[in-house]
């Protein structure tokens, strides 16, 4: 065995496809990733650091989340 694995493909007719897509596929993934990544974490960015901080805090029962956060 010389450590090479063939896929098996589910549409060999589709083989050149699949070769021509080969770099595209990957590219396109990190951007679809990166597109849902800022869509998930935009309202985190608007509200700012310490807010979504005091949250968590106050939603693992550190209560009261703010004034906690603000200590030196």
């Amino acid at each position: 065995m010389n450590g090479k694995v063939e896929t098996k493909l589910i549409y060999p007719g589709l083989a050149d496809f699949y070769a021509s897509w080969r770099d595209i596929a990957g590219t396109l993934v990190r951007v679809v990733v990166g597109i849902m990544f800022l869509m998930h974490v935009s309202a985190k960015f608007k509200i700012g650091a310490a807010a979504v901080a005091a949250n968590v805090m106050s939603k693992n029962g550190l209560e009261p989340g703010w004034r906690l956060l603000t200590l030196p």
